[in-house]
């Protein structure tokens, strides 16, 4: 099994290294539910390498942690009506998955699940589309492991760890509160099951090319959190830009038809950027794509 080495490059207080390293979470299954529907590559670098993270880079894990420890602890004071942290697993395709479920409520017959997030994640919503499927996937697991327990709805409890009430007070579309629920559809059974399978099979694949060392498929835009290239109207002396474009042509013929005559325009690259391997990926340095993108 590889190691994790828990670095402390900012020379922060030894209390918050300890803190890093006491992760009491136990997983279950083979594959975990967030793992599923991320990145096979990154998956199987971690399965295979000693890799290391730095504790600065943990704080919101630990927030999460903790949020989700609170959290239990108040439901265990009434426990008929929530179930919380229940461990779920089901073999599909011949791999056991597994997840813990944050929150069942069974009076409203909900699914809920926490998040210690942003509030970029609900003015963009650039994180719903993998909270649907982990939230389904859980709807999934508790209808094959309980299936007298009625899943009648599916949400996402935001904890909006920057949230400032100034900014709700004078932006329309910012959060109004610092807690937020989010609603997410409910998919078929038998079409979250098919979509599972696929996911599955993409592991089990990319996997057996590992093995016969051979080169894995790149991550996903989506799961780089890629930044695409840019490129900018911009004027002398002016800070900001004018437009901002997604082609060079665009940009281009921006300033043909909408430039004044006499201005001194110019474009600005503002070359995109992988924000996930650049800053985020504990695996990097294990990473061809990393190495023959950025090194």
């Amino acid at each position: 099994m590889p190691t994790v080495e828990i670095t402390n490059k900012r020379n922060l207080p030894q209390i918050m290294v300890d803190v890093a390293k006491n992760d009491t979470y136990t997983p279950t299954g083979e594959i975990g539910v967030t793992t599923l529907i991320d990145s096979p590559r990154i998956r199987i670098l971690k399965k295979n390498c000693d890799y290391k993270e730095d504790v600065s880079e943990l704080v919101w894990s630990i927030f999460g942690t903790a949020t989700h420890s609170i959290i239990e602890r108040a439901c265990e004071n009434n426990t008929e009506k929530y179930r919380s942290e229940m461990s779920l697993e089901w073999e599909v395709g011949g791999i056991k998955i597994g997840g813990t479920l944050d929150l069942y409520d069974t009076e409203s017959k909900k699914l809920h699940d926490f998040k210690v997030t942003s509030v970029w994640s609900i003015i963009f919503g650039d994180r719903v589309t993998s909270w649907t499927k982990q939230l389904n996937i859980y709807m999934y697991l508790l209808y094959k492991t309980n299936p007298t327990m009625e899943v009648k709805g599916l949400s996402i409890i935001t904890l909006l760890k920057d949230w400032t009430e100034s900014q709700s007070k004078r932006d329309g579309d910012y959060p109004k509160s610092a807690i937020e629920e989010i609603p997410i559809p409910m998919g078929k059974i038998d079409r979250v099951e098919k979509f599972i399978e696929e996911r599955v099979k993409l592991h089990i694949h990319e996997e057996e090319v590992y093995d016969a060392g051979e080169e894995m498929s790149i991550c996903t835009e989506e799961e780089r959190w890629s930044k695409p290239t840019k490129h900018a109207v911009r004027k002398e002396g002016r800070k900001t830009a004018i437009r901002v474009l997604d082609t060079l042509k665009e940009a281009d013929a921006w300033i043909l038809e909408k430039g004044d005559p006499g201005e001194k325009l110019y474009i600005e690259v503002r070359k995109g950027e992988d924000v996930r391997c650049l800053r985020y990926c504990p695996v990097k340095d294990f990473c061809s794509y990393y190495k023959n993108t950025y090194e």
